[in-house]
């Protein structure tokens, strides 16, 4: 009698702790996703950049968070100039750009770099995006984000 009670509760404890699982951190049950890549081509005119002191760093952040920022390089032939990578830790983003230029021309241009990341459990994220030229890293951008109540 016994050893059928302890084969009963053994298998009810396997099937709450396969069953139960805490998504306090992230209510959806889905894990963070995200895009990130270079939009083609130099951008002459910026991000719509009113002065100079405005930064080339665009994001907004609701259900999911989009956010644009500007390198610049010397002009390139090559369309795609930097390729991209990204990372999620906890509440941190790193995006990472690396300069893949072939030829350069004798012109300063600012490259976009578009991310989309999805399913983020929490409201504060800290934005990590580093440019990675002749195997030398620059923190181009550390900037905090948060989430807006939405449309």
């Amino acid at each position: 009698m016994k050893t059928g009670f302890f084969s009963f509760l053994l298998v009810v404890s396997g099937f709450l702790l396969a069953t139960c699982s805490d998504n306090s951190s992230n209510p959806t049950g889905n894990q963070p996703a995200g895009t990130v890549a270079q939009i083609p081509g130099c951008v002459s005119h910026g991000m719509n950049k009113i002065s100079a002191t405005d930064t080339n760093f665009v994001w907004t952040f609701t259900d999911r968070l989009v956010l644009d920022f500007g390198l610049l390089a010397d002009c390139s032939i090559d369309s795609i100039r930097f390729a991209t990578s990204h990372s999620i830790s906890n509440d941190t983003i790193y995006v990472v750009s690396v300069d893949t230029a072939t030829q350069n021309e004798y012109c300063i241009c600012d490259y976009i770099i578009h991310a989309e990341f999805e399913n983020l459990p929490l409201d504060h994220y800290v934005i990590i995006c580093t440019q990675i030229d002749n195997g030398t890293r620059i923190v181009v951008y550390a900037k905090d984000v948060y989430r807006s109540a939405g449309q």
